[in-house]
């Protein structure tokens, strides 16, 4: 996108217990009534004043006297990032990184937490795991989505985080209830786990006119990417510092064409430094940090910055330098000011386009994603920020009675990434099986081109791949090969922000395995440039 500054920074926060990932549900008990018994295996076995129940990870619970206290789990989240319903249908988990679990457990009158309250969660090698929950000494009546204080809470690390998750949550003490009231009292769940994902970030400190971009907190800022979008780790590399070619002999205020212009070159350098890859979607990333002598303006706003710009489903973004990460004097996530840098937050911003996220409409953000909420905030839902332990509800207004959080890809507020925003980014990332949405990828048939517009002319290269998202455009490549003349449409790279027409690029075509000899751009059928092949030469 061009993430534009207007006047004062835009600012990230989010989403959501609630609405798309949070409500009531959260799994059901496992009784005779609802789950069908395993083959030869009596699903309840009632023993004297015990039952068993059969599941991955098996329990027992004291079967006594009715209480009539109403003990019940009412509701069961995610939290990773932001809070998801177990029993949503696109509710997937990121392998290799930590879930709070959030149970909401109620009863009538107040009644004392059991003396067992338990996670059991089964590892890898098939032993279950026990995690004491954590919470109030005495049964909240209502559910508070605003906080985690009468929810009760057990975090499953990141090891145990793994395809095939399965886990039992129960209540239980020794003068035990009636079968029926024991029945509230358990859930036996099945987590979707993603296969874990890690990015490596490249950053290129970008050099204008003697002064260098920066990031001073590389480590805290990898952190932050797996903080806010579905990934399982991130590491970043230094790469030597890169003059784009774009920046030559400009001075003062920089265009929006020229920061375009610039981002195709950090590119250019991407595709170079990775060297061979199979995706978008796979393939290192690269930022891109320019210095703070440098300054984009959008068009016709002499007062706004563009701050920061990234190819949708690619592999290069750029963004101004990063100082620092969070604000540690903020200790609420409702506090007024955000506990995240908005640089920072750009940075985060910009990786949701490189997981080929659009925007969300929230802020003025033109290239809306209609994967996201169509207000483009979190619906009712909530989020959680594992490192500063900060859990918050998007149902929260601000003193303008407008929702206090927004989602990450927008342009308001307090961003955070929203449910919808956090799933989509890891079907793209970690496609769902029978999926067909992921980033081209290379092959023996395939040889992609990349061609772009310079100010000496039209630069054409070999690609291994091109952006996940393209556009259509007016463009052609007319080619002499050995399946004679063809004309074969370029498609363009999309930025968010920029309008259809003014997408400028750059364009892919994939040549396939036609041996090509001539090649003409074209636009409209009308010739724009003789291209050379020399391009095409070598593996």
């Amino acid at each position: 996108m061009p993430r534009v500054l207007r006047f004062a920074p835009l600012f990230l926060l989010l989403s959501a217990c609630g609405g798309g990932g949070g409500g009531a549900g959260g799994g059901q008990p496992a009784s005779a009534a609802s789950e069908p018994a395993p083959a030869n295996t009596s699903r309840l076995a009632t023993a004297g004043s015990q039952r068993s129940i059969a599941a991955a990870c098996p329990f027992s619970q004291n079967i006594g006297a009715a209480r009539g206290d109403g003990l019940r789990i009412a509701a069961v989240n995610w939290l990773q990032t932001v809070a998801l319903d177990p029993a949503g249908g696109d509710t997937r988990l990121m392998a290799g990184k930590s879930v709070r679990v959030r149970v909401d457990i109620l009863s009538n009158n107040g009644a004392p937490l059991p003396s067992g309250h338990d996670l059991l969660v089964r590892d890898s090698s098939g032993a279950c795991q026990r995690i004491s929950l954590s919470g109030p000494a005495q049964t909240p009546t209502a559910i508070d989505r605003d906080s985690l204080q009468t929810a009760y809470t057990a975090d499953i690390p990141a090891a145990l985080v793994q395809p095939g998750l399965q886990l039992s949550i129960v209540l239980d003490d020794d003068n035990g209830r009636s079968a029926s009231e024991a029945d509230q009292t358990y859930r036996v769940l099945a987590a979707d786990v993603a296969p874990a994902t890690s990015e490596l970030v490249r950053i290129i400190p970008v050099r204008y006119q003697g002064f260098d971009g920066y990031v001073n907190s590389p480590k805290e800022l990898a952190a932050l990417l797996v903080r806010m979008h579905p990934l399982s780790s991130v590491s970043t590399r230094f790469e030597s510092v890169f003059s784009p070619p774009s920046l030559l002999g400009v001075s003062g205020n920089a265009t929006f064409e020229t920061m375009k212009a610039v981002l195709n070159d950090v590119d250019n350098r991407c595709h170079d430094l990775n060297g061979s890859q199979a995706s978008a979607s796979t393939a290192p990333k690269c930022l891109a940090v320019f210095p703070d002598n440098l300054v984009f303006r959008p068009a016709g706003d002499p007062r706004g910055k563009v701050v920061g710009l990234a190819y949708v489903g690619g592999i290069s973004m750029l963004t101004e330098s990063v100082d620092s990460v969070d604000v540690m004097t903020v200790t609420s996530p409702y506090d007024s000011q955000d506990w995240l840098q908005f640089r920072a937050v750009t940075v985060a911003h910009e990786m949701g386009h490189l997981l080929d996220l659009q925007h969300a409409a929230c802020g003025g953000a033109d290239g809306t994603d209609p994967r996201l909420y169509a207000d483009g905030r979190l619906d009712g839902g909530a989020g959680y920020d594992s490192l500063r332990g900060f859990y918050f509800s998007s149902q929260r207004m601000g003193s303008d009675g407008k929702p206090l959080f927004s989602d990450l890809m927008s342009y308001c507020d307090k961003e955070w990434s929203s449910d919808r925003g956090y799933l989509a980014a890891m079907s793209y990332r970690t496609p769902v099986p029978g999926s067909t949405k992921a980033a081209p990828t290379s092959t023996t048939s395939a040889r992609w081109l990349k061609v772009s517009r310079t100010a000496s002319g039209w630069d054409v290269r070999k690609v291994d791949f091109a952006p996940a998202t393209v556009a259509a455009s007016d463009l052609g490549l007319g080619v002499l090969s050995n399946r004679g003349r063809e004309h074969l449409p370029l498609v363009s790279a999309v930025i968010a922000d920029a309008a259809a027409a003014g997408q400028g690029g750059p364009y892919y075509v994939n040549l396939g395995d036609r041996q090509v000899v001539a090649m003409q751009l074209l636009k409209a059928g009308a010739l724009v440039q003789d291209l050379s092949a020399a391009a095409l030469k070598g593996p």
